[in-house]
């Protein structure tokens, strides 16, 4: 650790901040197009309005919804000029993605029992050591991907607790966990919103999850 701060190993840090940004610069497009498909397949299972659902005829991607992924990252961009810490919203972006990331693999696990008429229309029935593969995908997947998640958020906020006690709990939940919260309970309310909406038309949303989607 004292080589690496070393006053003569700028060029080495002088690497690693250029390939950091260089990192950053190349995922925002990435998540921007990544959330844009998740707000498709919202509008395409009639959770948000159809108006999201709009593919641009000269792009074939659905525009309205990447444009509106890159404001609202402008947004925190420039609120960071007001005092929102970057770190904050790291926090709590996070929290928000962990469902994300751990969902598939639990539904990998879940599927051969909870919807096996499902599972049978998919190319994983085969079994492996008594299991099917599928359930073993899913194991891998949580082995690898709930340690990351603990490390990139758990393990934090762990050794915060130890070392500010409070103060550091009080600035998560101001700062970080609240607006995640605030954001899971805005997402509750448009879900029931649109399935109010969706049963006053007739559409029986239940009907989306009894098949896989064509993708």
């Amino acid at each position: 650790m004292a080589t690496a701060v070393h006053p003569g190993a700028w060029p080495l840090w002088l690497i690693v901040a250029l390939g950091n940004i260089t990192l950053n610069v190349l995922l925002c497009p990435v998540y921007a197009i990544f959330l844009s498909r998740i707000v498709l397949a919202w509008a395409l299972d009639r959770q948000v309005p159809e108006w999201f659902s709009v593919v641009n005829e000269r792009t074939n991607a659905p525009l309205r919804v990447i444009i509106i992924a890159v404001l609202l990252g402008a947004v925190f961009y420039v609120l960071t000029f007001f005092g929102v810490s970057l770190a904050s919203t790291t926090f709590f972006g996070i929290l928000l993605a962990g469902l994300t990331w751990i969902m598939p693999g639990l539904n990998a696990i879940l599927i051969p029992y909870r919807r096996p008429d499902l599972f049978q229309l998919t190319n994983n029935t085969g079994r492996f050591l008594g299991l099917p593969r599928l359930v073993w995908y899913g194991i891998v997947w949580l082995i690898f991907i709930v340690p990351v998640y603990l490390a990139a958020f758990g393990y934090p906020v762990y050794q915060g607790l130890r070392s500010s006690g409070t103060a550091y709990l009080s600035l998560s939940n101001t700062s970080g966990v609240g607006v995640a919260l605030i954001l899971i309970v805005i997402g509750i309310v448009v879900y029931f919103v649109m399935r109010s909406v969706n049963t006053s038309r007739g559409i029986n949303v239940k009907m989306i999850f009894q098949e896989l989607p064509p993708d």
